[in-house]
């Protein structure tokens, strides 16, 4: 199995940011936990650190998969309707309305597909790497957010369970207030994807039915 850097860099951020909340939380309830580290064992702090590094990269993968699972194979990712109100005159198959979310999704992904194949190589490049950017910038907002939400349930545990400093509620209110922005920031690209979607097989959809009515009309016209 080929192991790229882009793997390590797509699971390997939310798994060292779960870690990093993890490791200020610890912090402020046992800062002689690091003190002792930092200042006794140097070598040995590295090899911890480097230990954490190497984990937060199956770490950050399983939480990927809970995030594909719960947002795409069952989630509110899957309703495509922003994207076919778009398009005028939308290609809908016979049996639209007797497929689930999921039918519809591989439908629309189909006639984007289909479309890009038939422009120009330039225009579909464009288009279809703009396409992935929104993508993998929503899967990588969408690990973060995951991330994020397991520690901050780890951290509620905690105030429940052990007797925390008061700096901890101010760690508590900062990674609450992040994963706020995280989903702003999550909902703001989703909404961008779909429209960009939509609009584009809008235009493309009626800009082909258009010219072909002009060529139809072309064909009727009496020549002199």
């Amino acid at each position: 199995m080929k192991f790229e850097a882009k793997h390590l860099i797509r699971w390997g951020i939310p798994g060292w940011v779960f870690l990093m909340w993890l490791l200020f939380a610890f912090g402020i309830i046992n800062p002689l936990l690091f003190k002792n580290l930092l200042l006794k064992d140097l070598i040995k702090s590295l090899g911890i650190l480097v230990t954490l590094a190497s984990i937060g990269v199956p770490i950050g993968y399983v939480i990927s998969q809970f995030y594909f699972s719960t947002n795409w194979v069952i989630g509110k990712n899957l309703d495509m309707s922003s994207v076919t109100k778009k398009v005028k005159n939308f290609p809908y198959p016979e049996n639209w309305e007797q497929l689930d979310k999921k039918e519809e999704y591989f439908f629309i992904e189909y006639l984007w597909q289909s479309q890009l194949s038939k422009m120009s190589v330039e225009k579909r490049d464009y288009i279809a790497g703009r396409y992935s950017h929104f993508l993998r910038t929503i899967h990588g907002i969408g690990t973060l957010l995951y991330s994020s939400g397991f520690s901050f349930l780890i951290f509620i545990i905690l105030m429940i369970k052990v007797k925390v400093d008061p700096y901890y509620f101010l760690l508590v209110l900062f990674q609450l207030v992040f994963i706020i922005l995280t989903y702003i920031n999550y909902q703001y690209y989703s909404k961008n994807l779909k429209s960009f979607q939509g609009y584009f097989l809008n235009e493309f959809i009626n800009l082909k039915e258009e010219n072909n009515n002009e060529e139809e009309n072309n064909d009727e016209t009496p020549s002199i």
